[in-house]
């Protein structure tokens, strides 16, 4: 079985009150779908990581969420999501927490599940309810988000996801996207020529630099223009050059209202101008 373990310190800006979570850490089980079991070696190395990461046991709360992605047989993967859950759980109480520090231990499967994972979150037990509820808001929002970073197949796009294609890029300041960008955009048509009952929303972004803008039109109102502009670009290619119904593309102009991260240096700025596919059906 492969382990995963991440440790986060991540700060979500105005979402989280100012509060910084660097001292909330996440693990991660990574389990074979056929099996409801937490094995020997998965335990120990999760008692590991809690000695190496989380320490004084006492200073903690937890969170235990299992997942089972055999949705074909969702009755079972129910059964099974819950009871990896609950073995986590009885790893945790047998280890040196107490009831009192488990908020919740719940089990998840269904069409939406495509993972086979307990995840465990300590929570500081300093950590305001709404600091916790803002953070599980923020991974809620980010695992709806596929970032795409190499070529497409077919049938990788599924309804339902948005799709962030991150080697897309557009000129400064320009409605057209950058060359480097070309072979992504053709090989996004082929993708959807290979499905033709594939709906997209093409949704463009910008970020939060200033932009000139000309005598009586504000900001905000040319911001939303640029990205309207280079959302109707990027379907323009994929009609005029890839062949695609034009019905079945909705170019959409988010301006700087949407920003995937807070942060105001270049790197997240660069993450925020950003081209998306909404895929429905």
């Amino acid at each position: 079985m492969k382990l995963l373990y991440t440790l986060l310190a991540v700060f979500l800006g105005s979402a989280l009150h100012g509060q910084s979570l660097d001292s909330l850490r996440q693990y991660a089980i990574e389990l074979n779908d056929h099996t409801d079991q937490i094995d020997f070696n998965d335990r120990i190395h999760l008692l590991y990581f809690i000695d190496d990461s989380v320490g004084d046991k006492r200073d903690y709360v937890v969170k235990i969420q299992g997942y089972c992605s055999k949705d074909n047989r969702l009755k079972k993967a129910a059964s099974f999501a819950q009871e990896r859950a609950d073995a986590v759980m009885a790893t945790l109480l047998d280890n040196g927490f107490f009831d009192y520090q488990i908020l919740s231990c719940d089990g998840k499967a269904g069409p939406d599940v495509v993972e086979d994972k307990v995840w465990i979150t300590f929570y500081p037990r300093t950590m305001k309810k709404e600091a916790i509820a803002a953070w599980e808001e923020e991974l809620a929002r980010m695992a709806s988000f596929v970032f795409v970073n190499d070529s497409l197949q077919p049938g990788d796009l599924v309804p339902g996801k948005t799709y962030i294609m991150e080697k897309v890029k557009f000129v400064a300041g320009k409605r057209s996207f950058d060359r480097s960008a070309l072979p992504y955009i053709q090989n996004l048509a082929e993708v959807l020529a290979a499905d033709t009952t594939l709906q997209v929303k093409v949704v463009c972004h910008l970020c939060c630099p200033d932009i000139n803008t000309p005598d009586g039109m504000d900001i905000t109102t040319k911001k939303k223009e640029l990205s309207q502009n280079r959302a109707r670009e990027i379907c323009g290619f994929l009609v005029k050059k890839g062949g695609i119904e034009p019905s079945r593309l909705t170019p959409v102009a988010k301006g700087a209202t949407e920003l995937l991260v807070e942060e105001k240096d270049e790197a997240s700025q660069q993450k925020n101008e950003r081209l998306e596919l909404v895929i429905t059906r």
